[in-house]
């Protein structure tokens, strides 16, 4: 039985890697359980966030393994020792796109609160030696770029984000990223987090900047390199707040794709009761109701039971 770093958490008896949560009868019902959930919407699409603890989160790691596997080799168990331990620890969730219509999972994206006791998959291969790692020194991270965190608690890593292939056309693929970064921007802010890190391929680096309008930047003097069979990823962050402000003072168009979701009526939102709500801001002062000190882990998702990101 897992315990969870959170009393507020269920205790977990379920191995959600099972292969048993893999198979489409599973994943059928899950989608079937989340929209009775929430009321039955009508909307083609979902957004989900869920604590990677809930069986249900395989919904996301169904389309981490069609994408990581068929492009960069990496199976099952492969991907269960990448991201166990941060799931075990209570300090996971994964942001969950749907087709309602279909009852198929089609896009994820995984957060992890970084904490100095469990770490996370993204800033501990940023300080790791050797294969996959980048041999960086903590204080390098901030003199690399200029992290709003006061230190790595104040970090949410972002090691994965996928869609799947059956949704690759231009229209579905802008639509379902669009969705899932509205779903990471709205969350990590809701959590009380100043800086985000994520390591992605540099194709898909490309993808998420023109999408979100420069919304990640590179760490100084850090290149792309082999990781986890992508022949060339590279470490990235963002200051989700001061991207906020920048936005809203200068690209309201952005704004209101990201934060007022126009665009998006295709999709239900099934936003956890703990994740902020949006109030207009000025130039000095972001006010997000509801939000947590960064020092808290991440908020438990609404279920009882958020790019390595296509390196």
């Amino acid at each position: 039985m897992i315990t969870t770093l959170s009393d507020q958490r269920p205790q977990v008896v379920a191995n959600v890697w099972s292969p048993e949560y893999f198979e489409e009868e599973f994943l059928r019902f899950a989608i079937l359980d989340l929209k009775r959930e929430h009321g039955d919407p009508e909307h083609p699409f979902g957004v989900y966030i869920l604590d990677a603890l809930d069986p249900r989160s395989c919904l996301g790691r169904v389309v981490e393994l069609e994408r990581f596997g068929g492009q960069f080799g990496n199976d099952l168990a492969m991907l269960r020792d990448l991201y166990v331990d941060y799931e075990d620890c209570g300090n996971s969730e994964l942001c969950i796109v749907v087709d309602h219509l279909e009852l198929r999972p089609v896009g994820v994206i995984r957060l992890t609160r970084h904490t100095e006791e469990f770490g996370s998959r993204t800033i501990d291969d940023l300080l790791a030696l050797g294969e996959n790692g980048w041999g960086l020194s903590k204080e390098e991270l901030w003199t690399r770029a200029p992290l709003a965190a006061k230190d790595l608690n104040g970090i949410v890593d972002v090691p994965t984000l996928a869609v799947s292939v059956g949704y690759h056309g231009n229209d579905a693929l802008d639509s379902i990223s669009r969705a899932l970064s509205a779903c990471m921007f709205k969350r990590i802010l809701s959590c009380g987090s100043e800086s985000m890190i994520c390591a992605l391929d540099r194709i898909v680096a490309a993808l998420v900047q023109s999408i979100t309008g420069n919304f990640l930047g590179e760490f100084e003097g850090i290149g792309p390199q082999p990781y986890y069979g992508s022949p060339g990823t590279i470490p990235m962050w963002s200051n989700p707040r001061e991207q906020l402000l920048r936005i809203q003072t200068s690209e309201p168009e952005l704004y209101e794709r990201f934060v007022l979701l126009k665009g998006l009526d295709k999709y239900f939102f099934a936003w956890p009761e703990d994740t902020a709500t949006w109030e207009e801001i000025d130039e000095l002062v972001i006010d997000l109701r509801d939000s947590s000190s960064s020092e808290n882990p991440l908020p438990r998702s609404s279920s009882e039971g958020p790019i390595r990101a296509e390196r």
